[in-house]
C-alpha cells in the first residue's frame, strides 16, 4: 500500500460514449428544436435525479450536453445520417458493435456500403468497427472516404474532431494529434472547437505544458462569452489542478467569476450549476475535497440563494479543512505516527472507503506489536493532536477520548496529568 504521505488520488479520464442514441434518450426526434431539447432535459432530470438514478442521469446529461451545443450536435448528427433505407441496418450494426459482436456487424456494414457507398456516416461507423478491432489502416481508409465526400467545411471539421476523439479513446494519442494538426492546417478558422480535445491529447502524450498553453489560449474574450464556453473553463481548471499550478488560481478564478456573472437567464444558470456540480461530485467521490470545494464555490456564485448549494459548499469547506489538517499531520515529525494513521483510517471510513480503512487498521495492528511503551506514545500523540489539529480532534472526539482513556488506564494521576 502507498504511504499516507505520498498517496495521491487521481481521477481517471472520463470515458466517452461511442454512438448512443441521444435523441431516444431525451424522447425526441432528430429534428427537435433547441427549446424542446431543453424542455425534455429539465423534465427528465426531475424524474431521474443523480442521487437516486445515477446511471440514467449520466445518460440524460450526456445527451443534453451533446445536443444543446450546435457544434457537438453537428458532429453527432453527421455520424447518424444513414438515410431511411439504412436506418434499420445501421442500428442493428451499431448494436452488435456496442456488444463487441464484430463478426455479426461486418456483413451488415458491407451491405450498407453496397446500398450507399458514398454515405459518410456509414463510412464513419465502418471506421469505428475497424478501429475497435485494432485495424487502424482500414479505419483510416474509411475516414478518408468520408472526408472526401463531405461538401461543407463544418462537416469536415466535425468528422476530424470525432475521429480524433475516437483515436484518443482507443489509445492512439499520436494519431489523434496528427488528425488535429491536419485540421489546423486545412481549417484554421475552426480549430478553436478542438481546444479541449487538443489539451486532452497533449496530456495523454505527457506534453503537459502544451496542454496548459493550448487550453489557456482558447479562453475567449469577455465580449464573446457563450454558455458552451463553460467546458473550456472547466478543462482549464482541471488541468491547473492536475498539473498543480495552484499559483495561477487567483488569475484563473477572476476570469471564471467574470464568465459566470455574464449569464442571467435562469435556464442557462441551471445548466452551468449542473455542470459545475458534476465536476464537484467526481472529485468528492475520490475524496479530493479541496478540488470539490472549488467547484462547489463556483456553483454557489451562480446562485448563492440556493439552500442546497449553501449546505453542500459548507460541508465541503469543512471536509477540505480537515483534509488540509491531515496533510499537515503527515508532515509532523513530532506526532506519533499511529495517531496519524488512526485519523486517516477514521476519515476514510467516514468517506465510505472501507477497504482503505481496513488496510490502515491492519497496518496499525502490525506496528503496535513491534512498538514499546505504546500507551504513553498514544497518550502523548493525542494530547499533541488536540492542541495542534483541533478539526481532526473534534471530528472524531469520542474516538480520541476513548483511545486516550484506554492508553492512560494503567497510569497514576501524575502520569495522566502530564498528557492533559
Amino acid at each position: 500500500m502507498e504511504s499516507i504521505e505520498t498517496a495521491k488520488r487521481k481521477r481517471g479520464r472520463k470515458s466517452k460514449p461511442k454512438l448512443e442514441n441521444h435523441y431516444k434518450t431525451l424522447g425526441l426526434r432528430a429534428n427537435a428544436t433547441q427549446q424542446s431539447i431543453r424542455q425534455s432535459y429539465v423534465s427528465l432530470v426531475k424524474q431521474h435525479p443523480p442521487e437516486t438514478h445515477p446511471e440514467e442521469f449520466q445518460a440524460i446529461r450526456r445527451a443534453y450536453d451533446t445536443l444543446r451545443d450546435p457544434a457537438k450536435r453537428l458532429e453527432y448528427d453527421m455520424m447518424r445520417k444513414y438515410g431511411d433505407k439504412l436506418d434499420g441496418i445501421m442500428n442493428e450494426a451499431m448494436e452488435h458493435i456496442g456488444e463487441q459482436r464484430f463478426e455479426k456487424a461486418a456483413p451488415l456494414l458491407e451491405r450498407a456500403i453496397q446500398i450507399a457507398p458514398d454515405n459518410a456516416a456509414v463510412r464513419f461507423v465502418c471506421a469505428l468497427h475497424a478501429l475497435l478491432q485494432e485495424d487502424l489502416d482500414k479505419a483510416q481508409l474509411h475516414w478518408n472516404h468520408s472526408y472526401e465526400r463531405f461538401a461543407s467545411e463544418e462537416e469536415k471539421v466535425g468528422l476530424l474532431g470525432a475521429k480524433a476523439s475516437l483515436l484518443l479513446e482507443q489509445n492512439y494519442p499520436q494519431q489523434a494529434l496528427e488528425t488535429i494538426e491536419f485540421a489546423r492546417q486545412q481549417h484554421p478558422s475552426h480549430t478553436h472547437r478542438m481546444a479541449s480535445l487538443s489539451a486532452a491529447v497533449y496530456r495523454e502524450l505527457g506534453r503537459e505544458q502544451e496542454a496548459w498553453e493550448t487550453i489557456s489560449r482558447s479562453i475567449p474574450d469577455p465580449e464573446a462569452y457563450r454558455p458552451e464556453h463553460l467546458q473550456r473553463f472547466i478543462d482549464w481548471i482541471n488541468i491547473m489542478i492536475d498539473l498543480e499550478k495552484w499559483s495561477y488560481w487567483g488569475q484563473l478564478q477572476a476570469k471564471v467569476r467574470k464568465f459566470l456573472r455574464t449569464f442571467t437567464d435562469e435556464e442557462e444558470k441551471e445548466d452551468i450549476i449542473a455542470s459545475l456540480m458534476e465536476e464537484c461530485a467526481e472529485y468528492e467521490e475520490v475524496r479530493r475535497f479541496r478540488e470539490a470545494e472549488l467547484f462547489a464555490e463556483l456553483a454557489y456564485l451562480v446562485n448563492p440563494k440556493d439552500p442546497d448549494l449553501q449546505a453542500r459548499r459548507r460541508d465541503l469547506q469543512h471536509m477540505a479543512r480537515i483534509e488540509k489538517e491531515l496533510d499537515r499531520m503527515d508532515r509532523d515529525e513530532e506526532l506519533f505516527p499511529l495517531v496519524g494513521l488512526k485519523a486517516h483510517g477514521w476519515f476514510q471510513s467516514e468517506c465510505g472507503d472501507m477497504e482503505g480503512a481496513e488496510q490502515i487498521e491492519d497496518m496499525i495492528n502490525q506496528l503496535q506489536r513491534s512498538l514499546d511503551q505504546i500507551d504513553e506514545a498514544y497518550a502523548s500523540g493525542i494530547s499533541r493532536l488536540k492542541r495542534k489539529y483541533p478539526l481532526v480532534y473534534n471530528r472524531y472526539k469520542k474516538d480520541w477520548d476513548k483511545l486516550f482513556e484506554e492508553s492512560t488506564a494503567g497510569m497514576n494521576r501524575e502520569m495522566r496529568r502530564q498528557f492533559r
